[in-house]
């Protein structure tokens, strides 16, 4: 590859690493009419929580605004939400995204009280929203996606023991509802609060009559007509005679003199997707818009602006891509022999093109067996937990990063291997010969001292010794 066309896709790069900054920036901050703050929070429960605030503009303490926490699920971090928290800041929510304890910036349980750590993370984000000036604390809303909807369900048994409670809307995303007591018997938690589940139709792990893992009995698709989700859309009460559930069907019933809703909204994916689901997202708008509405908010119809989100996305994607590709293009292991003069040497070698496809191919496969391999080995997952530091209890982020560290050295294993071979040459048994080449290997000695009838130095090959 000639320098100045390195030189140009190189700035190329570094263009779309600015555009993207810009337009990424641009997006979360909804044209700098919304305040995004890392926070490190002193929590009400006494530990340290790493949390996303972002505050429109209208949200003052003369008006102040309808807030939202959010939590995401095991092994992720306050990221995640990302698309979630972008689009409720755009309709004037202020939005508290958390790390929970024990994951991304937050502050690491023991093993003792890893148990605790669900019911500890979006209590503890409530409460602290809650001392914020510019916060309504009569419209404060939670959700949760996979086990932050978990940690939603329990900041509400928080929420009940409180004088006056704070929570006024829940949005499960991917996780059920509280259906049941203690003792088993069917219960209303929820009280007067709006509550909607968004469930998905291929999820593999909830929704399934508590068989986590395992295919779902029944069928995900029909969980409205389960009689779990007829309890809930009946506020824990005997479904009444000719009561029909369906997704997207709004129950509402007269609760402590307050109309209160319950939804289930049935979205096409599967679990660990459903944060950047457009569909999941739209419905979890507008289960807070029914009861939360802020005076800023745009209309339940405006649909999520995901189309310049997965733009921005792709852009990051080629501002890594472009150096990397460029670079990788150089090594020797992916060029032509070339003569002594610089040309390409059609007459040998194996085309560049066809030799990245298969360090690509063989990169996937190894990097999807060592997961399956690394994943549900016992043994592995088992040293994982005892070896990790005392202050982390889950085993399983260390079990990927012992993954991560596999692709990792594989990948310099394939880099080492790129550049240490010699341009245009294959190692063979009697020395280093022209790839490809016919007949006869060059024998080790000065360039040129080959046997065969290849051509010398100065005749248009490049002739190595080993």
């Amino acid at each position: 590859m000639k320098k100045n066309t390195r030189l140009a896709l190189y700035l190329c790069s570094a263009l779309a690493l600015l555009v993207s900054c810009l337009g990424a920036s641009l997006v979360q901050t909804g044209a700098g009419s919304t305040q995004v703050q890392e926070l490190t929070i002193a929590s009400p429960s006494g530990r340290t929580m790493s949390a996303l605030l972002l505050r429109p503009s209208g949200a003052t303490p003369a008006t102040p605004a309808p807030t939202i926490a959010l939590s995401h699920g095991t092994w992720n971090n306050k990221e995640m939400q990302d698309a979630n928290y972008v689009e409720l800041a755009r309709r004037g929510y202020v939005v508290l995204s958390i790390d929970q304890y024990s994951h991304g910036n937050s502050q690491n349980l023991t093993r003792a009280e890893f148990p605790d750590m669900w019911a500890l993370g979006i209590n503890d984000a409530v409460e602290y929203a809650a001392t914020l000036p510019f916060v309504d604390i009569s419209r404060i809303g939670v959700s949760g996606h996979s086990n932050g909807a978990l940690s939603a369900n329990l900041a509400v048994v928080h929420d009940n023991q409180r004088p006056q409670p704070l929570i006024s809307s829940v949005v499960l995303v991917a996780n059920d509802a509280f259906y049941t007591d203690d003792t088993g018997a069917w219960t209303n938690i929820y009280g007067h609060r709006d509550v909607a589940i968004i469930a998905d139709r291929y999820d593999e792990f909830f929704f399934n009559g508590g068989n986590l893992g395992k295919p779902a009995t029944p069928a995900c698709s029909g969980l409205p007509q389960q009689s779990e989700a007829r309890r809930f859309l009946s506020f824990g009460l005997e479904p009444p005679a000719g009561f029909v559930a369906a997704g997207g069907v709004v129950s509402s019933q007269a609760l402590d003199g307050t109309t209160a809703h319950r939804v289930i909204s049935m979205i096409d994916g599967e679990h660990a997707l459903a944060t950047i689901n457009p569909a999941a997202i739209s419905a979890l708008i507008d289960s807070f818009l029914r009861r939360l509405s802020s005076s800023a908010a745009q209309p339940a119809g405006k649909r999520p602006d995901l189309g310049g989100e997965a733009g921005l996305q792709c852009a990051g994607l080629g501002r890594s891509w472009g150096p990397h590709h460029t670079a990788r293009g150089n090594t020797h292991a992916v060029q032509r022999p070339r003569t002594s003069g610089g040309a390409p040497d059609e007459a040998h070698g194996t085309p560049p093109g066809a030799l990245v496809g298969v360090l690509q191919v063989v990169g996937v496969a190894f990097s999807a067996f060592s997961y399956l391999w690394i994943g549900g080995n016992t043994t592995v997952m088992g040293l994982a937990l005892q070896l990790g530091p005392s202050g982390v209890a889950i085993g399983p982020v260390f079990v990927i990063g012992l993954w991560a560290a596999a692709n990792g050295i594989f990948l310099l294993v394939v880099n080492a291997w790129s550049w240490l071979i010699p341009p245009g040459v294959c190692p063979g048994p009697a020395g280093w010969s022209l790839c490809g080449s016919v007949p006869g290997p060059c024998r080790a000695g000065r360039p040129g001292n080959c046997r065969g009838g290849l051509p010398h130095r100065g005749d248009g090959a490049v002739l190595l010794h080993r």
